[in-house]
């Protein structure tokens, strides 16, 4: 496989001055090119001939391992997106791991992926600082950039929009981080500059595409609008560029064949809720593709009326006797709540290792749509979606499988999944479906003494056993009745039980040094933001004065967001790990 690296700069001083500072490097792996920055890409597009190409600037800082680096890079965009269908693949470099840092590493313009990630990103846009370039797909489709008053970074941009408009994918690759030196700004002038360096592109973006606004990573472009689509008899045959990175990032190189096991929590109570879930499942069955292959865990636990609930579960297989359901009543536990009882004695049931497991509550519903994504999933990713929640009225007609009344709510974007470090519940328990290895290795590992937080809980502790692949669609609607456990006033229940799986985390020694100093800067971002009491009692607390403390200021503070977690993660770091040997009894203390 042929490849190699070449910097921009603009003398041969400069030239050496990045050879000193990779030491170690063969001499022969930099090059450069001095006929200006605007000239730079297209010389490579022309006048390289190797298969790939690193370029970056000279701001950049190369790891050792670049070259291997790059040889998995290569490997994991061929399994993607089809070794013919890709073209560049980037990343942004980080300076340090600093609080500013943290805050852009979670900025979802800048696509840039937690560690815990094993996808690329498809990019809406890419940083022209260190990019891999695919130059033979690039020749293949005979792709040049358009004319324009243009710098590196607009060459950049164009390379992208022409590689989407030939059916190549772009992505973002959290491999090819890398370190950038600090590039200091002297005077407003430049900084005017910046936010206008776009405008050029307007024109050529105005010809190509629908849409009327790009992201970028400062200013967004805004295409001035034009109705020459809407004349008669004029086909508008632009594309919408959005449109076009979604149908890339759902796409997969490799679709083999899969079991989904479906475990539905219920205490069949709920028959509306339960047929609702049973069509949308029977639609999808219908409808999915030929490689997909169906299971239905009924995971019965805490029935309140016996009798009424062998009825329902009689006439449930009756009426869907062409989905495979199989009911398993849960036994007691004395060390877990039903809920988490549910899962684990489902898991246990499941004997293909090889099979996934997607976890809905039985008020949840399915997209039959969702399937058709399900060749990106992996026994060795979590594959996270978003989820769609409705505001709904039910009749007392318990056989309806309808709502009277709907109104689309909340989208839980799930792109910042990683957000759960924080406590945040941003990813429900129907946006995840796990390899089914992952959930044993999770229910082995952590007895989750818990309740009603089990869901993200669940979801963090899976992180350490596989990567995470978010994709960027809808699969499942959440039903919300104007009541839920979660958001009721009295909260004592909830949060007693949100603390106890956190201190099992934390106990369990799975957060590490990066994650401390991520939540103690968003800590401190908090203290930053709020006033008054909500400050007093926060700073209180990180203070270690717990006291009364702890119990007055937990429904305060949650209204701004600073949830159990943080302020648990950052005593256990300033305390030790044997400050919550007892759990939570020692936190109350």
């Amino acid at each position: 496989m042929e490849q190699i690296t070449i910097k921009y700069c603009t003398t041969e001083d400069e030239l050496e001055k990045i050879r000193d500072e990779h030491v170690g490097f063969n001499e022969s792996v930099f090059s450069h090119i001095d006929e200006g920055e605007d000239k730079f890409l297209p010389h490579i597009l022309n006048e390289v001939s190797s298969d790939y190409v690193l370029i970056c600037l000279e701001n950049v800082i190369l790891p050792r391992n670049i070259f291997t680096i790059i040889e998995d890079v290569i490997g994991r965009a061929n399994d993607q997106f089809g070794t013919e269908l890709w073209s560049i693949i980037g990343n942004y470099g980080v300076e340090s791991m600093t609080h500013k840092t943290l805050k852009y590493l979670r900025d979802r313009r800048s696509q840039i992926l937690p560690q815990s990630s094993i996808n690329m990103r498809t990019a809406e846009w890419i940083d022209g600082r260190v990019i891999l370039l695919n130059l033979k797909n690039i020749r293949t489709k005979n792709i040049t950039l358009p004319y324009v008053e243009k710098s590196h970074e607009l060459n950049t941009a164009l390379l992208l929009f022409e590689s989407y408009k030939n059916d190549l994918a772009v992505g973002i690759d959290s491999l090819l981080y890398v370190y950038c030196k600090n590039e200091k700004r002297d005077n407003k002038d430049e900084d005017d500059e910046e936010s206008g360096k776009y405008k050029d592109i307007t024109n050529y973006l105005q010809k190509n595409f629908i849409n009327h606004s790009f992201y970028t990573f400062s200013d967004d472009i805004i295409v001035p609008f034009s109705d020459e689509y809407l004349q008669r008899d004029v086909r508008d045959n632009r594309n919408d560029f959005y449109g076009m990175v979604k149908k890339k990032a759902t796409h997969s190189a490799v679709a083999n064949k899969k079991e989904i096991n479906i475990i539905i929590r219920t205490q069949l109570l709920r028959d509306d809720f339960l047929n609702r879930l049973f069509d949308t499942i029977r639609i999808s069955q219908a409808s999915a593709p030929t490689y997909i292959s169906l299971r239905v865990l009924l995971a019965i636990n805490n029935v309140v009326d016996q009798a009424k609930g062998n009825v329902l579960l009689t006439e449930l297989q009756q009426k869907y006797d062409d989905i495979q359901i199989e009911p398993i009543f849960i036994e007691s536990d004395s060390k877990q709540y039903p809920r988490v009882a549910a899962l684990k004695q489902s898991i246990d049931s499941i004997k293909n290792d090889d099979s996934f497991v997607w976890l809905v509550d039985d008020d949840d519903f399915i997209f039959p749509h969702s399937f058709n994504f399900m060749n990106l999933l992996h026994k060795n990713i979590l594959f996270v979606a978003n989820s769609l929640i409705f505001h709904e009225e039910w009749s007392d007609d318990k056989k309806s499988s309808l709502p009277t009344k709907f109104k689309r709510g909340k989208l839980f974007d799930t792109a910042e999944y990683y957000k759960t470090l924080e406590g945040d519940n941003n990813v429900p328990v129907c946006s995840v479906i796990y390899p089914v290895s992952v959930l044993q290795k999770v229910f082995d590992g952590y007895v989750l003494y818990g309740d009603y937080a089990e869901d993200f809980t669940i979801f963090l502790l899976a992180q350490q056993y596989a990567p995470v692949r978010h994709v960027p669609v809808t699969i499942a609607g959440i039903s919300y009745r104007g009541t839920n456990t979660v958001h009721d006033e009295d909260r004592t229940h909830w949060s007693h039980s949100y603390a106890t799986f956190m201190s099992e985390v934390v106990n369990s020694g799975h957060m590490n040094n990066m994650s401390y100093d991520y939540l103690e800067a968003e800590m401190n971002a908090e203290i930053k933001r709020i006033t008054g009491e909500k400050k007093s009692l926060l700073r209180q607390l990180f203070s270690g004065q717990l006291g009364d403390v702890m119990n007055k200021s937990v429904p305060i503070l949650r209204e701004e967001g600073v949830v159990a977690f943080v302020k648990y993660a950052y005593l256990y770091k300033k305390y030790g790990r044997g400050y919550f040997r007892d759990g939570i009894e020692s936190v109350e203390q």
